[in-house]
């Protein structure tokens, strides 16, 4: 990744966590390059589920759900021989369509100027 170009960081891996500390960097001003061995992002098997706390570390407010977000106040647990449910007046989880995450985030990079890289290794 050769290219002559100057940045103040650069953050591996566009994940999450890649996504969400190259905001942070972006929007504290500085010049921010984000590389990624995959030529696609967001292509990974997972439930997409946030805990409270990952809610607000990424910066969604539990209020205003994105379209693509859905909040949980309430978790049943299922076993073959029981089954326990826990209730709380504040969000307990919030599930993510990943894509249309994946999909936002990035437009939200490209908006702060984080340069993404991917295939890079």
């Amino acid at each position: 990744m050769n290219t002559g170009e100057k940045y103040d960081a650069l953050v591996v891996g566009a994940g999450p966590a890649g996504m969400a500390a190259a905001r942070t960097l972006a929007e504290q001003g500085a010049r921010v390059v984000l590389i990624d061995k995959h030529r696609a992002v967001g292509h990974k098997a997972c439930a997409g589920g946030l805990t409270a706390s990952g809610v607000e570390r990424a910066s969604i407010d539990p209020d205003a759900l994105p379209v693509h977000a859905r909040g949980f106040h309430s978790l049943t647990v299922h076993s073959s021989r029981w089954q326990s449910e826990l209730r709380a007046e504040s969000m307990l989880l919030v599930t993510i369509d990943r894509p249309s995450w994946t999909h936002s985030q990035l437009e939200t990079l490209s908006g702060l100027g984080v340069d993404l890289r991917l295939g890079v290794r």
